[in-house]
């Protein structure tokens, strides 16, 4: 690298890195980040129900192991659904069975608890009418067994959709993607006008070219960034660690390396192409008030990304997702979100990254040619198109 854009870059990264807002925004962004990281653990065990304890009073042996067996559902870490003991032993029990017998047969139930009109009490109350229809074909003498005995059911999922975890940090980090790139594209236009207005910027043309000025602006402020970024994803790490060895590593897999990666990747994508748009279309103005007006515009591109990125949460692989994926402006959030939640081709992911440097490139060529135009203005902001006239009579 060119040593003077080098010392430039470490006079962006000092002086950035130094500020309250560096600070602050690494802090609720770190924060952000180790929640997101055991989010789907959380969801996990709140989400993990408890066995409902059945006690049973039967005057009949063997009526609290047959109900037992009757209700054979199990939960996700395989321990029964419903936990049926007799009346003696259970404490606390969810629901209170009372059961009427003739012989070995049930005749009759009584039920009680705080919920006996819910789903639980009605598949108890299943269970117990399949106890007294056994003993009746038993007398009847037919084999109660054989004629009872469930047909095998294979349940097969028609929602082939992300998953809710999955969705919600999606939804997390491109929201995160969308709020850095605005407010780093928006620092390198703040800091353009800022030591324009100052005056600074004609010392430093003393010793570096305007290219140099620009390059020194946008890779200082990008390595800014991506430090940032680099910290949020140790916190994610060391998070992951510390969950592991607390017993839920289980339930970490949404964030995943793979998904990591493209989060800093496309946040520095993204930043390539609007740093540089927003350092092209401010560098003509005096003020920071300007500066502002003259960058509005890009806030529809970031919008219109941000917005079909939502769109793309619920089906990655449509078409509106697989379309704004290769439109350079938007397809740093939204194919960040096919990655995060769906399944694209690699030559996808790679034609999109090939349109955002192409983009890029192409912003930056027009950046070059406007930049020394710019820089030296002063006095009424001058537009895009008046920069590039200007350039061109030189």
């Amino acid at each position: 690298m060119n040593p003077r854009v080098r010392a430039l870059v470490r006079r962006e990264f000092r002086e950035r890195t130094r500020t309250k807002a560096f600070l602050i925004i690494s802090v609720i962004g770190a924060i952000a980040v180790a929640f997101l990281t055991v989010l789907p653990a959380l969801v996990d065990e709140l989400s993990t129900p408890d066995p409902v304890v059945v006690a049973v009073e039967s005057p009949a042996s063997g009526q609290v192991s047959a109900l037992r067996d009757a209700l054979p559902e199990r939960l996700d870490d395989g321990g029964r659904r419903y936990d049926v003991r007799a009346a003696a032993d259970a404490k606390d029990p969810d629901l209170r069975l009372r059961l009427r017998t003739s012989g070995d047969r049930v005749t009759g139930v009584e039920v009680r608890g705080e919920d006996v009109e819910g789903d639980d009490a009605r598949t108890v109350v299943a269970g117990v009418q399949q106890l007294a229809l056994a003993g009746r074909l038993q007398a009847a003498g037919v084999d109660a067994g054989r004629t009872l005995r469930p047909v095998p059911v294979r349940a097969v999922s028609t929602d082939d959709g992300p998953d809710d975890t999955k969705q919600a940090l999606a939804y997390a980090l491109v929201l995160l993607l969308y709020l850095t790139l605005l407010a780093y594209g928006s620092s390198v236009s703040t800091a353009v006008v800022s030591e324009k207005s100052a005056r600074v910027t004609e010392t430093l043309l003393v010793a570096v070219s305007p290219r140099e000025h620009l390059l020194g602006k946008l890779l200082g402020t990008g390595a800014v960034g991506l430090v940032q970024y680099g910290g949020w994803i140790v916190v994610a790490a060391i998070t992951r660690a510390i969950a592991g060895a607390a017993g839920l590593g289980d339930s970490l897999g949404a964030l995943t390396p793979g998904v990591a990666v493209a989060f800093v990747g496309f946040f520095l994508l993204g930043f390539g192409l609007f740093g540089t748009l927003y350092a092209a279309m401010c560098v003509g103005a005096s003020r920071v008030e300007d500066a502002a007006s003259a960058s509005a515009p890009l806030a529809i591109p970031l919008i219109g990304g941000f917005a079909l990125s939502l769109a793309a949460l619920g089906d990655p692989d449509g078409a509106t997702a697989v379309v704004g994926g290769f439109i350079p402006f938007t397809a740093p959030m939204v194919m960040f979100t096919r990655v995060a939640l769906g399944d694209p081709s690699v030559l996808s992911v790679v034609v999109s990254v090939l349109g955002i440097l192409l983009a890029s490139g192409v912003a930056l060529s027009v950046a070059f040619r406007i930049y020394g135009a710019g820089l030296l203005r002063y006095g009424n902001g001058a537009g895009l198109g008046q920069l590039l006239r200007r350039a061109g009579t030189r």
